[in-house]
């Protein structure tokens, strides 16, 4: 055998004792749930209770430690962009009371908020993996605690009572107005009309 010939037979060689893996199913990752501080569990005691109508959660990256970092007992909806953290990443439970065709309404509201760029990669994976875990972990533990809708958000200044009340009662469609047909002529003697050629 030439050396070319030998090359080609161990190559087949090679080949026919190498272990290939069939499993080709993907694996994602499931999402990191840190840790609540007792501080947060007690303020979403009193949010639960409805003492409180504004929570904001930061992780605490170094400790792995979900924190409280602001509540309000009473605050708006066009106040909350001057009390959300714009540089770094959030959890806010919100309740947003107001009106709406004579009703009153009471809904939970979950929105994470992340800014621009100015938060680093790591941050931005570490929020993103936790958003739905917290969520859960906040639906299961706390049960009078009925999140109503979720938002994401890059700036704060996104939530505003319009905006709210225009996501949780959104207008109906406008039905496009059917045309009637015209009505066909009943009375008078029809119109003739001749060519330029007559």
């Amino acid at each position: 055998m030439t050396n070319r010939e030998e090359e080609l037979e161990q190559i087949k060689l090679n080949e026919t004792r190498t272990n290939i893996n069939v499993d080709t199913k993907q694996k994602t990752l499931q999402g990191v749930m840190f840790p609540l501080e007792k501080r947060a569990d007690d303020y979403l005691i009193k949010f639960q209770n409805g003492f409180l109508n504004y929570l904001q959660f930061t992780i605490d990256i170094k400790n792995e430690l979900i924190l409280l970092d602001r509540y309000k007992e009473n605050l708006n909806a066009d106040q909350f962009a001057s009390e959300c953290n714009k540089d770094n990443g959030c959890f806010h439970l919100y309740r947003f009371i107001h009106r709406f065709d004579n009703v009153e309404f009471k809904n939970v509201l979950f929105i994470y908020s992340m800014p621009g760029f100015s938060a680093s990669i790591k941050e931005r994976m570490l929020y993103s993996s936790c958003k739905n875990e917290f969520l859960n972990f906040i639906k299961s533990n706390y049960s009078l605690v009925d999140v109503s809708k979720t938002f994401e958000i890059s700036e704060a200044n996104e939530i505003t009572e319009d905006f709210l009340i225009e996501e949780l009662h959104p207008k109906q469609a406008v039905s496009a107005k059917k045309f009637d047909k015209p009505k066909l002529a009943t009375k008078g003697p029809r119109r003739i009309t001749r060519g330029n050629d007559d």
